[in-house]
């Protein structure tokens, strides 16, 4: 049985804070979300002259009434006092207990191993506490960074290719479907991203 989500969530890792969505971290977000290298591989989601402080309110609102709903679960990732980025899910089903997980850094941050900080505790709580079987990440042909991350960090195998099923830019993208189940998470994804997160 899935219980509800809680209204706030916060977990502190060694490198940075991941909690609960706020409508003041807006600007902070609409600088992320409007720089091009940013979203170099999630170009479907950029607006023309970049987000507006307004949209990313709406975007926001949204996430935290998707929480409030039990379908979405967004954690805003801060590291010395800035939000510097987004993780968690904005589909998840309670009935099947399956989800789909992404996260946007800003580049300023790439290379200090947030993102595997940030799976991680996306990942447990989603598995952990709110008892999901299932999580997937799509991603592209092209994003060899997250492609590498999933198989060789992870050891997640391409479950599904939908080849040319997107289009950004006039250009036809492959998606690729990473899968990761409960039982494979508990025993080995879980311990060595801890083994990775919690360095002796």
């Amino acid at each position: 049985m899935i219980k509800d989500f809680p209204t706030e969530v916060s977990f502190k890792g060694p490198g940075a804070t991941y909690r609960t969505p706020s409508l003041d971290d807006a600007e902070e977000i609409r600088q992320i979300l409007s720089d091009k290298d940013n979203m170099q591989y999630l170009k479907f989601m950029t607006k023309p002259g970049g987000w507006t402080l307004e949209q990313v309110q709406e975007r926001l609102t949204k996430q935290l009434q998707g929480q409030k709903e039990n379908r979405t679960m967004i954690l805003h990732i801060i590291y010395e006092g800035k939000v510097v980025g987004m993780t968690g899910f904005t589909v998840i089903d309670t009935t099947h207990r399956n989800a789909e997980v992404g996260i946007i850094l800003d580049k300023a941050y790439w290379g200090k191993n947030l993102a595997t900080e940030a799976f991680y505790f996306s990942l447990k709580w989603a598995f952990d506490e709110l008892g999901l079987h299932r999580i997937e990440w799509v991603t592209t042909n092209v994003n060899q960074g997250m492609r590498g991350w999933l198989e060789k960090v992870c050891g997640l195998e391409v479950e599904q290719i939908g080849r040319e099923s997107l289009l950004v830019e006039d250009q036809w993208l492959d998606a690729y479907t990473y899968v990761l189940f409960e039982d494979d998470w508990r025993t080995r994804v879980k311990p060595h991203l801890e083994s990775k997160i919690y360095k002796s």
